[in-house]
């Protein structure tokens, strides 16, 4: 986060996500059973209640959000927070 402070928890969120197909076709022929996609996020934890988990992918020094992702809870597999450790920091050259 280099010189911006915040408020706000990293988190990695695991969650499952719908899946689907589209196009014509006969019930049962065609679409075959399919398990919901497995995801995972990071980001600023906005708000985290029995029903949502909302993180914000990137923040700015004005403490403004942006692009927010809300997770249903009943998605939601795990939840990990992220923690920075100042001695094992790496740089990355750009």
């Amino acid at each position: 986060m280099s010189g911006i402070k915040t408020k706000y928890r990293r988190l990695e969120v695991t969650w499952h996500d719908s899946s689907g197909k589209t196009g014509w076709a006969r019930p049962n022929v065609g679409y075959p059973e399919k398990t919901p996609l497995t995801c995972q996020t990071i980001g600023y934890l906005l708000r985290r209640n029995k029903s949502i988990v909302s993180l914000a992918q990137s923040i700015d020094e004005q403490g403004k959000v942006n692009d927010v992702m809300t997770i249903p809870r009943q998605c939601v597999i795990r939840v990990r927070r992220l923690v920075e450790r100042e001695n094992r920091r790496k740089h990355v050259r750009h």
